[in-house]
Protein backbone atom coordinates (compact mmCIF):
# COMPACT_ATOMS: atom_id res chain seq x y z
CA UNK A 1 0.00 0.00 0.00
CA UNK A 2 1.32 3.55 -0.62
CA UNK A 3 1.88 5.72 2.04
CA UNK A 4 2.01 9.89 2.66
CA UNK A 5 2.97 11.04 6.15
CA UNK A 6 2.08 14.14 6.56
CA UNK A 7 3.78 14.64 9.71
CA UNK A 8 7.46 15.02 9.92
CA UNK A 9 9.74 17.01 11.56
CA UNK A 10 12.71 17.98 9.95
CA UNK A 11 15.93 20.10 11.78
CA UNK A 12 16.48 19.74 15.72
CA UNK A 13 14.32 20.33 18.61
CA UNK A 14 16.19 20.10 22.24
CA UNK A 15 17.19 16.46 22.30
CA UNK A 16 15.46 15.32 19.10
CA UNK A 17 17.00 15.69 16.00
CA UNK A 18 16.78 14.62 12.34
CA UNK A 19 18.09 15.59 9.13
CA UNK A 20 16.65 14.96 5.47
CA UNK A 21 18.39 11.20 5.08
CA UNK A 22 17.48 10.05 8.20
CA UNK A 23 14.22 10.82 7.45
CA UNK A 24 14.58 9.17 3.72
CA UNK A 25 16.04 5.98 6.03
CA UNK A 26 13.04 5.78 7.69
CA UNK A 27 10.74 5.99 4.27
CA UNK A 28 13.06 3.31 2.36
CA UNK A 29 12.50 1.03 5.73
CA UNK A 30 8.74 1.22 6.02
CA UNK A 31 7.70 1.75 2.19
CA UNK A 32 6.59 5.74 2.72
CA UNK A 33 6.16 7.24 -0.64
CA UNK A 34 5.81 10.73 0.18
CA UNK A 35 6.52 12.67 3.13
CA UNK A 36 5.01 16.17 4.46
CA UNK A 37 8.36 17.68 6.12
CA UNK A 38 8.11 20.87 8.05
CA UNK A 39 10.45 22.85 10.83
CA UNK A 40 11.09 21.62 14.36
CA UNK A 41 12.56 23.51 17.85
CA UNK A 42 13.53 26.93 17.17
CA UNK A 43 12.05 26.95 13.26
CA UNK A 44 9.03 27.88 14.97
CA UNK A 45 9.99 30.85 17.34
CA UNK A 46 12.52 33.13 15.73
CA UNK A 47 14.74 30.52 13.28
CA UNK A 48 11.55 30.46 10.90
CA UNK A 49 13.48 32.13 8.10
CA UNK A 50 16.62 29.89 8.37
CA UNK A 51 14.38 26.83 8.84
CA UNK A 52 11.83 27.46 5.91
CA UNK A 53 15.07 27.64 3.38
CA UNK A 54 16.34 24.43 5.00
CA UNK A 55 13.09 22.64 4.08
CA UNK A 56 12.89 24.21 0.61
CA UNK A 57 16.73 23.04 -0.02
CA UNK A 58 15.62 19.23 0.89
CA UNK A 59 12.52 19.33 -0.85
CA UNK A 60 14.33 20.46 -4.40
CA UNK A 61 16.97 18.35 -3.63
CA UNK A 62 14.35 15.53 -2.73
CA UNK A 63 11.21 16.32 -4.91
CA UNK A 64 10.43 12.77 -5.52
CA UNK A 65 9.87 12.24 -1.68
CA UNK A 66 8.97 15.61 0.13
CA UNK A 67 6.55 18.25 0.07
CA UNK A 68 7.60 21.20 2.24
CA UNK A 69 5.49 22.77 4.80
CA UNK A 70 6.74 26.04 6.32
CA UNK A 71 6.04 28.16 9.39
CA UNK A 72 5.93 31.47 10.88
CA UNK A 73 5.91 33.11 13.56
CA UNK A 74 2.37 35.32 13.93
CA UNK A 75 3.83 37.54 16.26
CA UNK A 76 6.68 38.86 13.61
CA UNK A 77 5.72 41.60 11.61
CA UNK A 78 7.40 39.81 8.45
CA UNK A 79 5.10 36.33 8.63
CA UNK A 80 3.20 37.06 5.86
CA UNK A 81 5.84 37.89 3.61
CA UNK A 82 7.46 34.81 4.42
CA UNK A 83 4.49 33.01 3.74
CA UNK A 84 4.17 34.57 -0.22
CA UNK A 85 8.02 33.57 -0.35
CA UNK A 86 7.90 30.30 0.38
CA UNK A 87 4.45 29.83 -1.53
CA UNK A 88 6.60 31.51 -4.60
CA UNK A 89 9.15 28.83 -3.36
CA UNK A 90 7.21 26.16 -3.85
CA UNK A 91 5.83 25.43 -0.13
CA UNK A 92 2.18 23.46 -0.24
CA UNK A 93 1.19 24.54 3.71
CA UNK A 94 1.83 25.44 6.77
CA UNK A 95 2.42 24.42 9.84
CA UNK A 96 1.74 26.30 13.13
CA UNK A 97 2.49 25.26 16.73
CA UNK A 98 0.91 27.56 19.21
CA UNK A 99 2.69 26.32 21.91
CA UNK A 100 5.81 26.76 21.06
CA UNK A 101 4.80 30.29 19.11
CA UNK A 102 3.03 31.76 22.35
CA UNK A 103 -0.57 32.29 20.86
CA UNK A 104 -4.34 30.77 21.46
CA UNK A 105 -4.95 28.66 18.51
CA UNK A 106 -8.29 30.77 17.47
CA UNK A 107 -6.45 34.33 18.26
CA UNK A 108 -7.37 37.16 16.33
CA UNK A 109 -3.31 37.37 15.99
CA UNK A 110 -3.65 34.71 13.25
CA UNK A 111 -6.37 35.70 11.65
CA UNK A 112 -4.41 37.93 9.00
CA UNK A 113 -2.27 34.96 8.57
CA UNK A 114 -5.62 32.51 8.03
CA UNK A 115 -6.93 34.95 5.08
CA UNK A 116 -3.43 35.16 3.43
CA UNK A 117 -3.41 31.28 3.42
CA UNK A 118 -7.30 31.31 1.99
CA UNK A 119 -5.69 34.05 -0.76
CA UNK A 120 -3.05 31.00 -1.81
CA UNK A 121 -5.76 28.04 -0.99
CA UNK A 122 -2.85 26.78 1.40
CA UNK A 123 -3.73 23.95 4.13
CA UNK A 124 -2.99 24.87 7.72
CA UNK A 125 -1.33 22.31 10.16
CA UNK A 126 -1.77 22.90 13.47
CA UNK A 127 0.02 21.04 16.72
CA UNK A 128 -2.93 19.71 19.38
CA UNK A 129 -3.24 18.76 22.93
CA UNK A 130 -1.65 21.48 24.65
CA UNK A 131 -4.04 22.63 27.39
CA UNK A 132 -5.05 26.32 26.81
CA UNK A 133 -3.12 27.07 23.77
CA UNK A 134 -4.19 24.43 21.08
CA UNK A 135 -7.35 22.85 21.87
CA UNK A 136 -9.36 20.77 19.31
CA UNK A 137 -12.45 22.83 19.76
CA UNK A 138 -10.96 26.12 19.81
CA UNK A 139 -9.34 24.69 16.65
CA UNK A 140 -12.76 23.86 15.39
CA UNK A 141 -13.82 27.46 15.85
CA UNK A 142 -11.54 28.72 13.77
CA UNK A 143 -12.07 26.69 11.02
CA UNK A 144 -15.84 27.61 11.30
CA UNK A 145 -14.48 31.66 10.69
CA UNK A 146 -12.39 30.38 7.43
CA UNK A 147 -14.92 27.83 6.25
CA UNK A 148 -12.74 27.65 2.34
CA UNK A 149 -9.31 26.77 4.33
CA UNK A 150 -8.51 23.11 4.81
CA UNK A 151 -7.08 22.78 8.35
CA UNK A 152 -5.28 20.03 9.89
CA UNK A 153 -5.85 18.68 13.85
CA UNK A 154 -2.18 17.80 14.11
CA UNK A 155 -1.35 14.71 16.89
CA UNK A 156 -5.50 14.14 17.12
CA UNK A 157 -5.27 16.11 20.44
CA UNK A 158 -2.32 13.93 21.60
CA UNK A 159 -4.19 11.88 24.55
CA UNK A 160 -5.77 14.52 26.89
CA UNK A 161 -8.21 16.22 24.51
CA UNK A 162 -9.48 12.99 22.41
CA UNK A 163 -12.98 13.70 23.88
CA UNK A 164 -12.93 17.18 21.84
CA UNK A 165 -12.32 15.96 18.64
CA UNK A 166 -16.19 14.29 17.73
CA UNK A 167 -17.59 18.01 18.88
CA UNK A 168 -14.67 19.57 16.72
CA UNK A 169 -15.43 17.73 13.37
CA UNK A 170 -19.04 18.34 13.97
CA UNK A 171 -18.77 21.61 14.29
CA UNK A 172 -16.22 22.67 11.19
CA UNK A 173 -16.42 20.51 7.96
CA UNK A 174 -13.11 21.63 7.23
CA UNK A 175 -11.19 19.87 9.59
CA UNK A 176 -9.22 17.23 9.09
CA UNK A 177 -7.11 14.16 12.06
CA UNK A 178 -4.20 13.58 11.69
CA UNK A 179 -3.20 10.39 13.60
CA UNK A 180 0.53 10.45 15.01
CA UNK A 181 1.05 10.26 18.67
CA UNK A 182 -2.18 9.67 20.17
CA UNK A 183 -2.22 5.99 20.70
CA UNK A 184 -6.31 5.69 20.65
CA UNK A 185 -6.82 3.34 18.04
CA UNK A 186 -10.69 2.76 19.42
CA UNK A 187 -10.94 6.76 18.25
CA UNK A 188 -9.36 6.18 14.96
CA UNK A 189 -12.49 3.18 14.86
CA UNK A 190 -14.81 5.35 16.10
CA UNK A 191 -14.26 8.82 13.82
CA UNK A 192 -14.19 6.55 10.31
CA UNK A 193 -17.58 4.81 11.32
CA UNK A 194 -19.14 8.45 12.46
CA UNK A 195 -17.80 10.91 9.67
CA UNK A 196 -15.92 8.76 7.11
CA UNK A 197 -12.38 7.63 6.18
CA UNK A 198 -12.27 10.86 4.67
CA UNK A 199 -11.78 13.14 7.93
CA UNK A 200 -8.83 11.39 8.69
CA UNK A 201 -4.63 11.40 7.37
CA UNK A 202 -2.26 9.37 8.26
CA UNK A 203 0.96 10.99 10.16
CA UNK A 204 4.34 9.58 11.79
CA UNK A 205 5.05 12.66 14.11
CA UNK A 206 8.81 11.35 13.03
CA UNK A 207 11.66 11.76 14.89
CA UNK A 208 9.80 11.91 18.02
CA UNK A 209 7.42 8.46 17.33
CA UNK A 210 8.32 5.10 16.72
CA UNK A 211 7.19 5.23 12.68
CA UNK A 212 6.82 1.59 13.22
CA UNK A 213 3.55 1.64 15.42
CA UNK A 214 2.32 4.79 14.19
CA UNK A 215 2.02 2.85 11.08
CA UNK A 216 0.56 -0.27 12.93
CA UNK A 217 -2.14 1.61 15.19
CA UNK A 218 -3.74 1.54 11.15
CA UNK A 219 -3.48 -1.54 10.36
CA UNK A 220 -4.82 -2.97 13.49
CA UNK A 221 -8.01 -1.51 13.39
CA UNK A 222 -9.36 -3.65 11.01
CA UNK A 223 -10.45 -1.07 8.41
CA UNK A 224 -11.55 -1.89 5.21
CA UNK A 225 -8.94 -2.13 2.52
CA UNK A 226 -10.63 1.49 0.67
CA UNK A 227 -10.57 3.02 3.98
CA UNK A 228 -6.99 2.29 5.14
CA UNK A 229 -6.24 3.40 1.18
CA UNK A 230 -7.71 6.98 2.34
CA UNK A 231 -6.22 7.27 5.32
CA UNK A 232 -3.00 6.13 4.44
CA UNK A 233 -2.45 8.25 1.15
CA UNK A 234 -5.68 9.50 -1.14
CA UNK A 235 -6.94 12.49 0.86
CA UNK A 236 -3.33 13.38 1.68
CA UNK A 237 -2.52 13.56 -1.86
CA UNK A 238 -6.13 15.31 -2.61
CA UNK A 239 -5.08 18.23 -0.04
CA UNK A 240 -1.62 17.91 -1.47
CA UNK A 241 -3.16 18.17 -5.00
CA UNK A 242 -0.24 15.99 -5.44
CA UNK A 243 0.07 12.11 -7.55
CA UNK A 244 1.32 9.18 -6.05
Amino acid sequence: MKIIDFHCGLGKDLEVGVDSNGIIRYMDKYGVNLAVISPLGKGFIHKFIEENQNIMNCVKENKEKFIGFCTVNPWFENCIEELKKRFLDGCKGIALNPTRQGFPINSSLIYPLIEECDHLNLPVYFYTGTSIYDLPLNLALLAKNFPKVNFIMGQMGTSDYWMDIEPALELANNLVVETSVNPNTQLIKILVKKFGPERIIFGSGFPFTDPEYEIKKIQICNLSEKDKELIMFRNAAHLLKVKV
